[in-house]
């Protein structure tokens, strides 16, 4: 219910820099933004016998840009995001190893600011660079079933007291808030008459994402995604 709170005032705070930038006579457009990616939590430091893999990313929002001086567009907006990933290590029991395997999707909600610029002698096609802020609306994790053996090595009393190859939450052990930077090129057309843009981006998670993680286990957020913005 908080999430759904805090997206609300985001969105009321989105509608009125609009408005008033508006009757300020500055040339803005807004719209839809909707993307889909990749994305994976990379270990910062060297973690023994630990491999992530690619999940899936969704994500959908508005936007709101305004041409500045030199060429330049500057833009904001809020978006829902979703992203998921699976993790595998191994862990020693009895005399034999075994492979855990995990998953974790995350839902969220981001407010980037981007700049860009046309490339010279390809006015369509810009460069983009920004910042983004995050926040954690949920985050849910579980294990495959037959990695249980290794999680009572590992994890005993978890184990005990929670069934793993569920989706349990752990959005308390989660930074709610955190940041990436953002790098990409968008090429601006049209879509049935109306303003558009087709946008590939690398992000690069600022912060960790563990809100108190051991040295081995701080986590940062990588992805990739393609995005179709259409102005209304």
């Amino acid at each position: 219910m908080r999430g759904v709170l805090h997206s609300i005032v985001a969105l009321a705070c989105l509608a009125s820099f609009t408005g008033t930038a508006g009757a300020s006579g500055l040339s803005l457009r807004s719209g839809i933004e909707l993307g889909a990616g990749m994305s994976r939590y990379d270990w910062e430091t060297t973690v023994p016998n630990i491999d992530t893999r690619w999940g899936p990313a969704l994500g959908a929002g508005l936007f709101v840009e305004g041409e500045l001086p030199s060429g330049f567009r500057l833009g904001t907006g809020l978006g829902y995001r979703y992203t998921g990933e699976e993790a595998r290590s191994t862990a020693s029991l009895g005399g034999q190893r075994y492979e855990i395997r995990s998953k974790l999707r995350m839902h969220g909600l981001a407010l980037p600011l981007r700049l860009d610029h046309a490339i010279p002698r390809i006015p369509a096609l810009a460069l983009e660079l920004g910042v983004q802020a995050e926040y954690v609306l949920k985050a849910e994790e579980k294990y495959e079933d037959n990695t249980y053996p290794a999680l009572r090595s590992t994890r005993p009393s978890a184990v005990i007291f929670e069934d793993l190859t569920k989706w349990y939450e752990v959005t308390y052990a989660s930074h709610r808030l955190g940041a990436a930077a953002t790098a990409g090129l968008t090429w601006r057309t049209k879509l049935f008459s109306r303003d558009a843009a087709l946008a590939a981006r690398y992000e690069h998670g600022l912060t960790s994402l563990w809100n108190d993680p051991p040295q081995d286990y701080d986590r940062h957020a990588r992805r990739l995604s393609a995005a179709l913005r259409v102005a209304w």
